[in-house]
């Protein structure tokens, strides 16, 4: 019968122990094997989330009680410039309808492109007509503040649309109302972030 060499290995005393490989090269004791190079994480940010996400954390440390709404005058313009430029700020116009109206008040410079108007101190369409000169539709944003006027907490949404390219167009919209008086979200922070996919129109 034959026996590996390779099986075999020699204690110190001499003696010959059956079953062990011989080592190539000595192991240094404590210290562990190199670890084996990783490739890199692959991971694709939604930033449209988590710049949504990192306002609405500001929002909820400026309430003063958990059922509270923050104070519009408790927001700085320097605190929110990182969203100035997809930020429209709207207030509540006062009506004798059941369903409130709203003025924009202040618009941030990418949503000149995404509305096609300029709503700067304009009033926004109501929702039976929910059209705007430039023919964009406003119903995603109106459909949310409503809600967060009635509720007066905030609500968000993904909306698919067609953009004036003929693409496919996802838009994230977030509404946070505020108080001016203390009493009632008579003003909304409202957060948008449009976004071109692939593909175009369905047919």
């Amino acid at each position: 019968m034959s026996v590996d060499k390779n099986a075999l290995r020699t204690d110190p005393h001499g003696k010959t122990v059956e079953g062990s490989t011989e080592s190539t090269a000595p192991v240094r004791p404590g210290f562990a094997p190199a670890p084996r190079p990783r490739k890199p994480l692959q991971t694709d940010v939604d930033f449209a989330a988590a710049y949504s996400q990192k306002l609405r954390s500001l929002w909820d440390l400026k309430r003063t009680r958990p059922s509270s709404l923050p104070l519009a005058s408790s927001f700085d313009s320097l605190e929110l410039r990182q969203w100035d430029d997809n930020l429209l700020v709207v207030e509540t116009q006062r009506s004798s309808e059941s369903r409130p109206r709203f003025t924009a008040i202040k618009l941030g410079r990418c949503l000149f492109e995404y509305f096609g108007s300029d709503l700067s101190r304009t009033l926004l369409p109501a929702q039976k007509a929910p059209k705007l000169p430039s023919g964009h539709d406003i119903l995603p944003v109106l459909q949310l503040l409503e809600a967060a006027y009635r509720s007066k907490s905030p609500r968000d949404g993904q909306f698919t649309g067609i953009s004036k390219d003929g693409k496919l167009l996802r838009t994230d919209i977030l509404v946070l109302p505020i108080s001016v008086t203390g009493n009632q979200a008579d003003r909304f922070l409202v957060l948008i972030y449009a976004e071109e996919g692939q593909g175009g129109a369905p047919e």
